[in-house]
Order: C-alpha cells, then structure tokens, then sequence
C-alpha cells in the first residue's frame, strides 16, 4: 500500500493575491469553518446505533487574517480597498458593508477564491530594521475551490526605516509601532448557514509606538498617562523617496495605563505609548490616509 502522507507542503511553495494583484504574503488564516448540527442520544429513539441520516451543516464561517509585505504600489491597492478614496485621499468607508475584497490563495495543490469579503481592521507594524507588515482581518462569505494567482514580480517591500513621525507638531524616532483600524464590524446570518452582511459599530483607530525612555518623550507623552490630555494631531508618514503613503490621526488621546516604563537590567529603558484617535471638532473623520 502506497504512503500518501509523506509529501510536504512548506509555505513557500503558496502564493496569493489581493483584488487580482499577487503580492508578498507571509501569512494566511483565511478560511471557511463549519458547523455541524448533529443529532444527540435523545433523538435516537428506536435505534441504539448513531446514524449520519440528519447531520447538517448550520453555519459555514469564512474568516481569518492575511499578511502582507506590500510595495508601495501595493500599498496604494489595499488603501482602494479598505477604504473610501477621493483623489488619492482614503477615508473610513461610510458603508462598510459595501466594502468587497477579492482574495485568492494558492496553496499549491488546491486554489481557493475568497470573493467579497468585508474587512474587519488593517494593522500596520514594524520594527526597527524590518519590512512593514499589513494585516487584513477579513470576514468573507464563501470559499470555492476555483482562481488563479499571477506570478508574483518581486518587489521593494515598504521598510520601517521609511517611517517618520510628527505628533502635536514635534518629530519622534520610535523603535516600533502598530497601527491599527477597526471598523468593530457585527454580523449578521439572516435565514442563511453564510455571513449575509456586516454593519459598522464605533470605528476605532489606535496606534501603539515603542519609544527609547527619556525626559523629552516623558515630559511630552508618556506623563499624560491617564489625563484624558489630547496630545495633539499624529502624522505617520512612510515614503520611498518616490511615493509615499501618510496617515493623518487629528486628535488623539495617550490611553496607556501607566506613565512610566518596566525597568530591568542594564537595557536601555523604553516605554510603549498608546495613543487613540478621537473626532476633532470640524473633521468628518478620525483619520485620513493620502497616497502620492
């Protein structure tokens, strides 16, 4: 009898695309769940041995997160769907429920589409001399073994060390960061075992920055810790020297639970700020992203 267990498949040998783009991706938990209703003992009247007569699948889940190391060319297509855009300036979508992401995943012996899938949050992260990674955490309606993925043409992934930072108008160098925004998505099942639609809750966008400790981040973030003292307008800005993607957060609060950092051995001390944007007086938005 032939062993058919004994081939691998590594990641490497997987690609995938994005609304029809292949881009570099490092990581893929998108998929469909299911659910099963099965009949329990004390349906089984007149019979002492279980039957599959009656096992039904109730909910099929398609859900998961996908990780990508884009170009800025890239970049500029999941801004296009996330979001809404005009001329080249995204802003949360104002129906997120319209929002319909195209995911294909090859997976080397099997492909699967993942059409029309709403987005949850997009997180952006990355640290000091490493690639920035974009998170799409996605719900999806259906997952049909059919699509096809492009050949991928190796591109200059966007880098951390592309990053700068202004907040309340003074410039800072993090060690790290994580950007995140959520459209805090509730879902709906409606007289269907599919996800049929999503509506929006109170949208959240925070970003966390990893800072070396001193007396200038202490005296102008860390120490309104617990003040409810808006810290001004963050201006997160990645650039290649030929594009650039900025992410403009208007207002924002310092919501960590403490002002001061962990100390331990001879390291140099550093703390993580977190910050949360609110909606400025006269902004229709917590934040807006712009592409050049």
């Amino acid at each position: 009898m032939a062993d058919k267990s004994k081939d691998l498949l590594f990641g490497t040998s997987s690609t995938g695309s994005v609304a029809a783009t292949a881009m570099r991706i490092t990581d893929n938990t998108v998929k469909a769940e299911y659910t099963f209703y099965e009949p329990d003992e004390n349906a089984m009247i007149g019979t002492q041995k279980p039957a599959n007569t009656g096992r039904q699948v109730v909910k099929t889940d398609v859900k998961g997160a996908i990780t990508i190391q884009p170009s800025y060319a890239h970049a500029d297509i999941l801004l296009g769907e996330c979001f809404d855009e005009t001329t080249g300036t995204f802003t949360p979508a104002d129906n997120a429920e319209d929002i319909a992401i195209a995911i294909v995943a090859d997976r080397n012996f099997n492909t699967e589409t993942y059409a029309d899938c709403f987005l949850s949050s997009l997180e952006i992260s990355g640290s000091e001399n490493e690639p920035l990674a974009w998170v799409l955490d996605v719900m999806g309606k259906t997952e049909a073994d059919t699509g096809t993925v492009a050949a991928l043409a190796v591109p200059d992934v966007m880098l951390f060390q592309d990053v700068t930072f202004s907040i309340g108008g003074n410039t800072y160098f993090p060690t790290g960061m994580n950007w995140k925004f959520d459209y805090a998505l509730e879902e709906r099942f409606h007289n269907s075992n599919t996800r049929s639609s999503v509506m929006s809750n109170v949208q959240k966008c925070t970003l966390d920055l990893e800072f070396d400790y001193n007396a200038d981040t202490w005296a102008d973030l860390f120490s309104k810790a617990g003040t409810d003292t808006d810290v001004g307008a963050v201006v997160l800005t990645m650039t290649n020297g030929a594009n650039s993607v900025t992410i403009t957060m208007p207002e924002t609060t310092n919501i960590g639970t403490s002002s001061v950092p962990d100390m331990s051995g001879v390291e140099s001390i550093k703390g993580t700020l977190n910050l949360r944007a609110w909606l400025k007086s006269g902004e229709g938005d917590i934040m807006s992203i712009t592409y050049a």
